[in-house]
């Protein structure tokens, strides 16, 4: 057999039976909850490029926000949306890993992140979290000038602290956010917010990640739903900036959530393309292997046929090495009649992984007060 198996997942996803603890420390804790579509209308404008018949790229446009580019291989030309605010990147330069997929190193001050796990005993579970680490690191490029007024006008919200004790300083998170390791923000989630996630084997979901450190929403590990707004309950592990993003109006809430178990690939590549040239951050779940478990990793862009449907995306997988920065997933329909990732493409015997749902972060950017 060679790096993949039969339903077409890299070497790095397979799970035997006999190993299923392993399985579930793999897993990434996003699970599968109804879900509730919350659509932000707000447009961006996009980068095309053309290619000529010697492959060269032309730029046509060029906008500061959605960045997309029409790259092309020998058969086909798609066309690459990114996540706003990212430099973009030449798919043509993602390498083949020794693991089967095609890949792109990690580097930092390019707008995209990329936590990686140590599986210390405290992190493994947290799949969730560094995600919606990855989404505030993203979160505080967007909205660099307006956090620091911010921070000055609320000297108090500089640090989350408990009973007198620093746990997080903001100072701190802003200056170690562009590591793959010791990210100030995810050693937060490990050690201090979430420090028996892996011992209980359970996991976390995205968007309440989110909500609790931007509102200040109460998390609950054994609540899956989505925020409940009316619910003011502060969580003292979060609420950074609830003096503008506060609770109680959802309006303010940041997150939106997407089922697409049931949605075909032409109705998940819309959404995508929505969402990605609405200016927003986005994670995306699926199942690993047959064992009924799931995983969640940053989805930073996505390829679009000349139809306009969506063939692959590209993610950052917080389960990876650090010599993996960004992976390219093939998307498809497989004869199950799922819609589907692979590192290679989805037909025959093909399976791959399932998609699950999708979580969206909005920059929030129009909605701070004058004085920021």
């Amino acid at each position: 057999m060679n790096k993949k198996n039969s339903k077409g997942l890299p070497r790095y996803f397979r799970i035997s039976a006999r190993t299923l603890l392993l399985g579930a420390l793999l897993s990434g804790g996003l699970l599968s909850v109804p879900e509730k579509a919350h659509a932000d209308n707000r447009s961006a404008s996009t980068i095309s490029v053309s290619i000529d018949s010697n492959q060269n790229e032309t730029n046509l446009v060029t906008a500061e926000n959605v960045q997309t580019a029409n790259l092309s291989d020998p058969d086909t030309k798609v066309n690459t949306v990114w996540t706003a605010g990212m430099s973009e990147l030449d798919t043509k330069q993602f390498t083949p890993h020794p693991d089967g997929f095609l890949h792109y190193p990690y580097q930092s001050n390019q707008g995209w992140y990329n936590i990686t796990k140590s599986f210390n005993g405290r992190d493994n579970l947290l799949c969730a979290a560094a995600t919606a680490g990855n989404m505030l690191h993203w979160w505080f490029d967007q909205n660099k000038e307006q956090i620091d007024r911010y921070l000055k006008e609320h000297p108090e919200k500089a640090n989350i602290s408990f009973r007198g004790e620093n746990f997080l300083s903001i100072k701190e998170l802003i200056n170690t956010k562009g590591k793959q390791k010791d990210s100030a923000l995810f050693t937060y989630f490990q050690e201090k917010a979430f420090p028996d996630i892996s011992r209980r084997n359970t996991g976390l979901i995205v968007d309440r990640v989110l909500d609790m450190f931007i509102n200040g929403y109460y998390l609950s590990i054994n609540d899956l739903s989505e925020t409940n707004t009316s619910n003011t309950r502060k969580d003292n592990r979060g609420g950074v900036f609830d003096h503008v993003f506060g609770r109680g109006d959802s309006h303010k809430k940041l997150t939106s959530r997407y089922e697409l178990q049931d949605q075909s690939i032409e109705e998940i590549g819309q959404l995508i393309r929505r969402e990605l040239e609405a200016g927003k951050a986005l994670a995306i779940s699926y199942t690993y292997a047959s064992i009924g478990m799931a995983h969640v990793v940053n989805l930073w862009g996505a390829d679009f046929d000349q139809a306009g449907q969506l063939v692959a995306i590209y993610v950052a997988d917080s389960d990876n090495s650090t010599d993996v920065g960004m992976k390219k997933y093939y998307v498809g329909k497989n004869k199950e009649g799922h819609v589907a990732i692979s590192a290679q493409k989805v037909e025959g015997d093909v399976l791959g992984s399932r998609l699950l749902r999708l979580g969206s972060l909005s920059s929030g950017k129009d909605m701070w007060p004058a004085q920021y």
